[in-house]
C-alpha cells in the first residue's frame, strides 16, 4: 500500500488476488505485532531477505478481510507474491503458505482481519540483487542525518560521526559532505555494520565498491577499517585515499611491513605499503570508482577507474597483505574535502576470478635447473634461461657468475605487476633485480627493460635501464643506499608507457615514456656476474585483464612470404608489390621494388603495429604499413610510417589514396645507416602516431582516411638490403574482464 508518511508503495498478491492500495493492509514477520505503522520496517526486512517461515497479513477493509477469511478456511496452500515496489513487477518474493485467521471483529463491519500464515517449502527471490551491504541514498534526509543511518535498499547501516565542522545530508540520490570548517581526522566519517550490528567477515574475492565525486580533494579516504573509529589514513587497513589535486590518489595500508608470504591465491606476497599516486581528483564533479577485493585472511587488491581517458578501465592499482585477521568495517573518513557518494556496496558474490588470479607465482621449491623445466607454484609457465645458468635449491633460485644473467617466462601481457624478494650478498656491488618486457626472440642482442638495485655504492644504486640490441641506456636512477647481506622486496608496475620501481615500502623511481618494447610479454629476473645473489617469492599479476595480441612473426621459415604464415595468429601474408621472402635468419627481405609492400589481414583498425627494421644505404626508406585496404594492388589505399638516413627529413607519416602519396607529417631525427630501429605505430580513430626506438614521437591527428581498414604489414622503397623482423599487431589496451566484473557492482 502507499504509505504517505514514508512514501512506500508495496503490493501483495494472495492466490492471484491483488490487495487494493486503498484497503489499508500491512505485513508482519513472525514475532512482531502486525500494525500498519510497522509497514516500513517490515518491508525493509523483506528487502534484505529476512523473511521468517511464518508471518501474517492484516486487512482493514471488509472485502479483503473476507478474502483472508476464505483463505484461512481453505485446506490447501496458497501462493503469495510480495512486491516491495508496485511499480516494479520484476522483483518479488514468491512462496506457498497455509493460512489461519483470528476474529477481532465482524468481517462484514469494516473491521480488521488478521490471517497468520506458515510458509510451505522454500521462499524464492525473483529478480533480486543479493548484497551484504548497499546504500544508494535513495531517501532524502536533511543535515545532520540520524545515526545509525539505515541503508536503502539495504542491508546494512552506517554509523555517522559528525563531530565538528560539517554535516552529512542525502539529496538527489547522493550522500553529500561539505568541506569541514575545522579540518581534523576523526571528526567527519562513517563506518558500516551489518543489520545485526556486526563487522563484515573477510572472504576471498569479496568486493567493496564506492562511486564518488570529490569536488574539493584534500585528505579523504574510502575503504575498510579494522576499528570502529576511522581516523587518519594510516589507521585504515584497506583503503583508497584521495589527496589534493596536485598529489592525486593513493592506496594505503596499515603499519605492518613484514615481507612474508600469506594466503592470497593460493599464497601470494604479504606486506604493507603506503601510497601509490594514480590520478588527480578535480572540481568538475567527475565520478571515480575506488574498489577493494579482499583476500581470504590477510590482504587486499585495489582497483580503480575514472571517467576520463587517463584511467577509463579498471586496473589493479595496488595489492598487499597486512597479515591481520581483524574484523573489517567498510568506512569513509574525511579530513578536508567536499564531495558526493552515489553508492557503497558489497555483493554477496565473490570474485576470486578474475580479480585475484596471478599470472605466475613461484616459491622455488625443489632442487633443479630453472629450465629443467622447473614447475612454478602457480601459472605453469616454462622458464627460459636466456643468459647464464640458474639453479633452484632451498627455496631460492640463484644464477651463476655470468655477466647479465637473465631468465624469463612468457606472460601474454605487457602490463603487469612484477616482483621478487632479492638478496644482496655480502660485499656485492653488482646490479640485481627484475627483467620486464623482454622480446622472446633475442637474436641480435638483448631487448628488454631491467629494474635493479645495487649494494655498497656511494652514488646511485636504483636503476631503470632500457636494453636495445644489447646496448644499455639508463632511463631513471636514484641513490637509496641499499646495504649488502640483506633481502629487499623489489617490485615494479608496467602500464602502457609508464614503468615504476618500488623497493621495500616506497616508490623509488619512475619513467613515464617507456615506449620501447611496450608490447613485449616476457618477464623474469636478472643478475650481473654475482653467483651469491638469490631470488624468492616471485609474483606476476596483471594490471588489467590483458592485452590481445593479434599476430606476431619472427620470419624463421625459409620461404616466399606469400605462402608464409605468422608465428602467432596463423595469418597468411599477401604481397601487394615486389617480391618478399622469409629467411632462416629470422628476417623478411624485399627485392628492391619501388613501394614494395606486404601485409596480413587482421581484425584490428585501432591498434599497435610494429617491427624492427634494418636501415640499408642512404635514401632507402623502410617502414610499417598500416590500415591498408584488402585490394591495395593496382593502386593502393593505405598509410605507411617510414624512416631513412638522409641528411634532412628522415621520418614520415604518408597517406596513399588511390596510389597517390601525400606526406602528412615529417621530422629530422638523424637516422644512421646500417643500424636497426624499432618502428612502433599506434592507430586510434583519426590519430596515427609513430615512435622510433621508443622516442622521436611523430603524429598526425586528422587521419580519417581508411581508418576502419584492418590490413597491416611492411613497406620498403627501392631497397634490396632492408631487413625486417619481430613484426606484431596488438589491440589498443582493453580491460573487459575487470570492467565486466566491477562495473556490474553498483
Amino acid at each position: 500500500m502507499p504509505n504517505e508518511r514514508h512514501g512506500l508503495a508495496a503490493c501483495v498478491y494472495v492466490d492471484g488476488v491483488k490487495f487494493q492500495n486503498a484497503s489499508g493492509w500491512s505485513l508482519g514477520i513472525s514475532g512482531e505485532e502486525c500494525e500498519v505503522v510497522e509497514l516500513e520496517q517490515v518491508w525493509k526486512q523483506l528487502l534484505r531477505g529476512v523473511l521468517a517461515g511464518m508471518g501474517s497479513i492484516t486487512a482493514y477493509h471488509d472485502q479483503e478481510a473476507k478474502v483472508l477469511a476464505a483463505l484461512a478456511q481453505s485446506t490447501t496452500t496458497k501462493e503469495i507474491l510480495l512486491y516491495p515496489d508496485c511499480t516494479d513487477d520484476s522483483t518479488f518474493y514468491q512462496f506457498s503458505a497455509w493460512f489461519d485467521f483470528e476474529h477481532t471483529a465482524d468481517v462484514g463491519s469494516c473491521q480488521q482481519q488478521t490471517s497468520p500464515f506458515r510458509v510451505d517449502g522454500e521462499v524464492s527471490k525473483v529478480g533480486w540483487e543479493c548484497v551484504l551491504l548497499k546504500d544508494a541514498f535513495s531517501v532524502a534526509e536533511a543535515a545532520p542525518i540520524v545515526s545509525p543511518h539505515i541503508c536503502m535498499p539495504g542491508p546494512g547501516q552506517l554509523v555517522i560521526d559528525e563531530a565538528i565542522g560539517g554535516d552529512f545530508s542525502v539529496a538527489a540520490g547522493e550522500l553529500v559532505w561539505p568541506r569541514p570548517a575545522a579540518p581534523a581526522w576523526g571528526d567527519f566519517d562513517f563506518y558500516a555494520l551489518t543489520d545485526a550490528g556486526a563487522a563484515y567477515t573477510r572472504a576471498l574475492g569479496q568486493v567493496l565498491k564506492f562511486r564518488v565525486a570529490v569536488t574539493t580533494a584534500d585528505e579523504v579516504w574510502f575503504g575498510y577499517d579494522p576499528t570502529t573509529t576511522p581516523t587518519d589514513e594510516l589507521s585504515s587497513e584497506h583503503c583508497i585515499r584521495a589527496l589534493a589535486a596536485s598529489a592525486g590518489l593513493d592506496c594505503h595500508a596499515g603499519a605492518s611491513s613484514s615481507p612474508t608470504l600469506k594466503d592470497i591465491w593460493p599464497a601470494l606476497a604479504g606486506y604493507a605499503q603506503i601510497a601509490i599516486v594514480l590520478s588527480p581528483f578535480d572540481a568538475s564533479g567527475m565520478h571515480y570508482y575506488p574498489g577493494t577485493a579482499l583476500t581470504s585472511a590477510y590482504g587486499a587488491h585495489y582497483y580503480f577507474r575514472d571517467e576520463t581517458e587517463t584511467y577509463p578501465h579498471h586496473r589493479l592499482a595496488w595489492y598487499f597483505s597486512t597479515e591481520s585477521t581483524a574484523s573489517l568495517y567498510p568506512a569513509y573518513s574525511n579530513q578536508d574535502s567536499a564531495g558526493k557518494m552515489d553508492y557503497v556496496c558489497i555483493p554477496c558474490a565473490t570474485y576470486e576470478t578474475p580479480l585475484l588470479v596471478p599470472i605466475a607465482m613461484d616459491l622455488f621449491a625443489g632442487t633443479e635447473r630453472l629450465n629443467a623445466p622447473h614447475d612454478m607454484d602457480y601459472g605453469g609457465w616454462v622458464y627460459v634461461e636466456h643468459v647464464g645458468t640458474w639453479n633452484v635449491a632451498s627455496g631460492v633460485v640463484s644464477p651463476d657468475a655470468t655477466v647479465d644473467a637473465v631468465a624469463t617466462y612468457p606472460c601474454l601481457t605487457p602490463d603487469i605487476w612484477h616482483e621478487a624478494d632479492v638478496f644482496i650478498p655480502t660485499a656485492s656491488a653488482a646490479p640485481i633485480g627484475l627483467v620486464i618486457r623482454k622480446s622472446a626472440d633475442t637474436a641480435g642482442g638483448e631487448n628488454e627493460w631491467r629494474l635493479t638495485i645495487q649494494g655498497n655504492t656511494g652514488g646511485n644504486d636504483t636503476f631503470i635501464d632500457q636494453v636495445l640490441d644489447g646496448a644499455v641506456t639508463n632511463r631513471a636512477a636514484a641513490d637509496d643506499d641499499w646495504i649488502d647481506n640483506a633481502t629487499y622486496k623489489v617490485k615494479t608496475r608496467a602500464y602502457g608507457e609508464e614503468i615504476t620501481l618500488y623497493g621495500g615500502a616506497t616508490e623509488r623511481i619512475h619513467y613515464a615514456t617507456a615506449w620501447f618494447n611496450k608490447h613485449a610479454t616476457w618477464h623474469g629476473i636478472y643478475a650481473d656476474n654475482d653467483a651469491d645473489a638469490t631470488f624468492d617469492e616471485l609474483l606476476t599479476l596483471p594490471v588489467g585483464s590483458g592485452l590481445a595480441r593479434e599476430c606476431f612473426d619472427s620470419f624463421t621459415a625459409a620461404e616466399n612470404l606469400n605462402i608464409h604464415v605468422t608465428d602467432e595468429g596463423a595469418l597468411t601474408w599477401a604481397i601487394d608489390a615486389g617480391a618478399w621472402a622469409s629467411g632462416v635468419v629470422g628476417e623478411a627481405d624485399p627485392d628492391g621494388t619501388a613501394d614494395a609492400r606486404c601485409h596480413v589481414p587482421t581484425n584490428v583498425a585501432n591498434g599497435w603495429v610494429e617491427a624492427r627494421a634494418l636501415i640499408p644505404a642512404a635514401d632507402e626508406w623502410v617502414g610499417v604499413l598500416v590500415r591498408g585496404s584488402a585490394d591495395s594492388m593496382g593502386g593502393g589505399n593505405y598509410w605507411y610510417c617510414e624512416i631513412t638516413n638522409t641528411a634532412d627529413t628522415d621520418q614520415q607519416i604518408v597517406e596513399v589514396r588511390d596510389g597517390a602519396h601525400t606526406v602528412r607529417a615529417s621530422a629530422d631525427i638523424d637516422i644512421a645507416a646500417a643500424a636497426r630501429y624499432y618502428i612502433q605505430v599506434r592507430c586510434r580513430d583519426n590519430d596515427i602516431r609513430m615512435w622510433v626506438d621508443g622516442a622521436d614521437e611523430l603524429g598526425y591527428a586528422s587521419a580519417g582516411f581508411n581508418n576502419t581498414a584492418t590490413w597491416h604489414g611492411l613497406y620498403s622503397d627501392d631497397s634490396t638490403d632492408a631487413k625486417f623482423d619481430q613484426f606484431r599487431v596488438t589491440t589498443i589496451n582493453t580491460y573487459g574482464e575487470y570492467d565486466a566484473t566491477l562495473d556490474a557492482i553498483s
